[in-house]
């Protein structure tokens, strides 16, 4: 029988931060959740204090006799900052992080724990990372709104407000957009002072990301405005990842694809975006994320650690 013990992983994204801790068998333990830690939105003070509110509330739903938690993994750039090291550690009693791509990450959410395969992430923003076995990398997107992140949450939210507009001024076509878009973002939002809500888009990225779920289902009610934005988006992302798999791999190679975050949630999206890698990747093996980003770096520590445990053997 194997001695007990645990890892913890943190994602830390646009729009949340999540931590998560599993047991040596893979069994998750508990999950908390915090706000944005991405450094080109928050600043340092509120990033430790998203990684600290995911971190305490995760270990508080653990209870009380856990196992000595050993290793820690994360995919967030600020951990890089030693005050965000040191509020993770602290509250661990573990010094031994590791510091995953965020790619890699998303490729352990399907189970594909050795790194290599293609990662097509498609939350708040959008880009898509990969490894051959070989060693050749690349990396597609990330842009950042407004320049890219083509077919994110966010560039799909900002394209419904901007057709609401439209539609209210007789510009555009008819849209159903207008009354989500008033509802959504009430009592501070006027489509007649459109403008005034323009000028905070950087602050509330991961709230005006939110609004991509009121354009898919307005897509699925049969708005055509909504529908025409849905399916930009997934060629977008078809565009996107194709452009990183051709780089890397041969039609006929057989290699791990993660379709990895919560646009994928909308089934026309994921259907095109892995349709489209199938056809001309036929041997490809895509998938949607079995497991959510925080419990997958908890998972890719246990991986790591050795052979006896989840993942090895």
């Amino acid at each position: 029988m194997h001695e007990q013990f645990c890892a913890a992983g943190i994602d830390g994204g646009g729009s949340k931060t999540e931590c998560a801790i599993v047991d040596n068998t893979g069994k998750c333990l508990g999950i908390g959740y915090g706000g944005p830690t991405n450094p080109n939105y928050s600043d340092l003070e509120d990033i430790c204090e998203a990684v600290k509110t995911a971190c305490i509330e995760a270990l508080n739903k653990t209870g009380d006799n856990h196992p000595e938690i050993r290793d820690i993994g994360c995919d967030m750039i600020p951990m890089n900052d030693p005050c965000v090291k040191k509020t993770v550690t602290e509250i661990f009693k573990c010094e031994n992080v590791k510091l995953y791509g965020e790619g890699r990450v998303a490729l352990a959410c399907i189970d594909a724990f050795d790194g290599f395969g293609v990662a097509c992430i498609a939350g708040t923003g959008s880009t898509t990372f990969g490894c051959a076995p070989d060693g050749r990398s690349a990396a597609h997107g990330g842009w950042g709104i407004p320049l890219g992140d083509d077919g994110s949450a966010g560039d799909i939210a900002l394209k419904g407000i901007h057709a609401a507009g439209l539609s209210f001024e007789k510009r555009g076509v008819k849209t159903v957009l207008e009354e989500s878009a008033v509802k959504f973002f009430a009592p501070d939002f006027s489509l007649n002072r459109i403008f005034a809500f323009g000028k905070g888009i950087f602050s509330r990225r991961s709230e005006i990301a939110g609004f991509s779920k009121e354009v898919s289902k307005a897509a699925y009610e049969g708005d055509s405005v909504a529908l025409g934005i849905i399916e930009g988006a997934a060629q977008d992302l078809s565009v996107l990842a194709l452009s990183v798999i051709r780089e890397l791999y041969k039609p006929d190679d057989s290699f791990p694809v993660a379709l990895h975050g919560g646009v994928y949630s909308d089934k026309r999206i994921l259907s095109t975006v892995k349709t489209s890698i199938l056809s001309e990747f036929p041997s490809a093996k895509v998938m949607k994320s079995i497991h959510t980003p925080g419990v997958a770096a908890a998972l890719l520590t246990l991986h790591d650690y050795g052979d006896d445990i989840v993942g090895k053997g």
